[in-house]
């Protein structure tokens, strides 16, 4: 590994001007709040995370399609599926996201939900990728380490 990094000359070398390190991403789950919600049980946050990377997908792709096709009842109903899935999952901001689309949506707005909802996928992803890290670790958070 040392040779590799004499081998980084200053030219290719980012500098801290364009490449610094960046703070981690807020996390998507209140880890402490979920573990609560499933009283601790390992088994379950497994399960109820398998659900979410099962589903996730579709739901948000059916959220996609609605708003591709400007219709509010259906971006209402697939806002809600979606806002309420990651309410269990403790992940209050991207279901306070997805309830903002779900009310727009019931006032009768069909159409200007394009941002929200492209924001929402980097925040399922997120999500996804935190759940399997809490499973595989077992349930432990960072301050349990």
């Amino acid at each position: 590994m040392h040779a590799a990094l004499r081998d980084v000359s200053p030219s290719t070398a980012p500098s801290q001007e364009t490449a610094p390190f960046a703070p981690a991403p807020p996390a998507e789950v209140q880890v402490e709040e979920l573990l609560e919600q499933v009283a601790g049980d390992l088994d379950i946050l497994a399960a109820v995370a398998e659900v979410f990377v099962e589903c996730r997908h579709d739901q948000l792709l059916a959220l996609e399609w609605a708003v591709q096709a400007g219709n509010a009842p259906a971006i209402a109903t697939a806002a809600h599926t979606l806002s309420g899935s990651l309410r269990n999952l403790c992940a209050s901001p991207a279901a306070a996201l997805a309830a903002g689309i779900e009310e727009a949506a019931r006032e009768g707005r069909g159409r200007g939900h394009d941002a929200r909802v492209a924001e929402l996928g980097p925040r399922l992803r997120a999500i996804e990728a935190e759940l399997l890290a809490l499973v595989a670790q077992g349930g432990r958070t960072r301050g349990d380490r």
